[in-house]
C-alpha cells in the first residue's frame, strides 16, 4: 500500500497553509491532481472538494479538529481516495 500523511496535499511533509493553496488550485485554477488523493482528503470523508480547504485552514488557525489518521505520521490506508505513488515520509 502507498504512504501518505493526512492533509499534506503537496507531499513536502508537513501541513500548512500551501496544502489548502494546492487544493484550491486542484478545484478551481486546472492544476494537475496531486498524486496522493488520500493526503489531499483532510477531513477523511472520501471526495476532494472545498471542504478540505475549509477543514484544513480551520485545524491550523482556528484550533479546529486534528486531521483523521494517518496523521501526524505517515502511515497507509486502503480505500479512500488512493495514492499514485507513496508521499515521502521522514
Amino acid at each position: 500500500p502507498t504512504r501518505f500523511r493526512r492533509a499534506d496535499a503537496n507531499g513536502d511533509g508537513s501541513v500548512n497553509v500551501t496544502d489548502a493553496v494546492v487544493t484550491l488550485e486542484v478545484l478551481f485554477a486546472g492544476r494537475e491532481p496531486v498524486t496522493c488523493k488520500s493526503a489531499s482528503d483532510s477531513n477523511s470523508d472520501g471526495k476532494l472538494d472545498a471542504a478540505h480547504v475549509v477543514f484544513t485552514l480551520t485545524f491550523l488557525f482556528a484550533n479546529g479538529p486534528r486531521p483523521p489518521a494517518p496523521f501526524p505520521a505517515c502511515g497507509s490506508r486502503s480505500g479512500g481516495l488512493g495514492c499514485a505513488t507513496s508521499q515521502t515520509c521522514a
